[in-house]
């Protein structure tokens, strides 16, 4: 919102400046004007006591005042000592030990080999699906830090035959729901959608992972809103005392860098050409896992994920791929 209103990302500390500029002065002055020429009434709440009522006659505009006071007037009734109900006087027994019932898990298979795990859940027609890609900041170069996470930002900005604006107006018809996220060790690509456009979702969520434009002029106005987003990072204290920890206990090794790269990171280096390699050499099938929860049975969704997914070779394998495969 910062770098949107006021041009910088950094503004927070000039803005709290303001803020602090304040004075009891300003806001006498201020109240005056606002409300010194317009009937006004006093309004005291004090939890616990009975409600008065006072005169309904509104006051005479050359009578109103402004009433600043630092504490209670005298006029005011004083709080009454409320004691606690009798619940909170003792703790409340233990209810029956209740053990947690794990769901039960499909496990199946496409015709390349991809696993795909389903969990049955029948009270909503929904269904999301995702791609877990074992690919993340581990497969950095350190040297070039962020190719990872820049490259998760950059699948949903057009894929397959559809621009940004085309991939955002297909999720929109089917009131669907894309991200993607990028970890140490996995990256993760997910559609959340109503259960009857599975085919639908899963050929956008096919596109978005298998076929991703990394268009340059998306890859720029990416790389500067990561950026933005890492200056705006350095008025947070609790994310400077996150990076600081991390940087403490792992120092210079994996954990220790921070997933969302530092401003410094984020320049020309990221280019295409790295993001493009990166993605030819991790996004392959044998890195692949699809997991669905919904409602949807895994012979339908082996059904829907097999054409979209199961033609998608792995490196150097042509021929000889197993049908698509299910069991419990």
């Amino acid at each position: 919102n910062y770098l949107a209103f006021a041009g910088r990302a950094d503004f927070l500390q000039q803005d709290l400046a303001r803020y602090r500029r304040v004075r009891r002065a300003d806001l006498l002055r201020h109240g005056r004007r606002l409300l010194g020429r317009r009937p006004q009434a006093t309004l005291w709440i004090v939890p616990g006591a009975k409600a008065s009522r006072a005169s309904s006659r509104p006051a005479s505009p050359s009578t109103s005042r402004v009433l600043v006071s630092r504490g209670t007037p005298a006029s005011a009734p004083a709080h009454p000592q409320v004691s606690p109900p009798p619940l909170m006087k003792r703790r409340p027994a233990l209810g029956p030990l209740r053990v947690p019932k794990a769901p039960s898990i499909q496990v199946g298979r496409l015709s390349n080999g991809i696993p795909v795990y389903l969990v049955q859940k029948r009270d909503l027609p929904l269904l999301q699906l995702r791609a877990l890609v074992r690919t993340g900041l581990a497969d950095d170069d350190p040297r070039r830090p962020g190719v990872a996470y820049l490259t998760a930002e950059l699948l949903d900005e057009g894929a397959g035959k559809r621009g940004t604006l085309a991939l955002a107006g297909a999720l929109d018809e089917l009131g669907a729901r894309l991200r993607s996220t990028c970890s140490y060790h996995t990256t993760a690509v997910s559609v959340r959608l109503l259960a009857r456009h599975a085919a639908a979702g899963a050929t956008l969520l096919a596109d978005v992972l298998r076929r991703p434009r990394l268009d340059r002029r998306a890859l720029r106005r990416v790389r500067g809103e990561l950026r933005s987003w890492a200056l705006q990072r350095r008025a947070d204290p609790h994310a400077l005392a996150d990076l600081a920890l991390a940087r403490a206990v792992f120092g210079g090794q994996l954990y220790g860098r921070p997933r969302l790269p530092l401003p410094t990171s984020l320049g020309r280096r990221l280019s295409r050409r790295a993001v493009a390699s990166l993605h030819r050499r991790s996004y392959r099938p044998e890195r692949v896992a699809l997991l669905a929860t919904g409602a949807v049975t895994m012979a339908e969704l082996l059904r829907v994920l097999e054409p979209r997914f199961g033609r998608w070779r792995k490196r150097g394998k042509r021929r000889g791929a197993r049908p698509a495969t299910s069991s419990k």
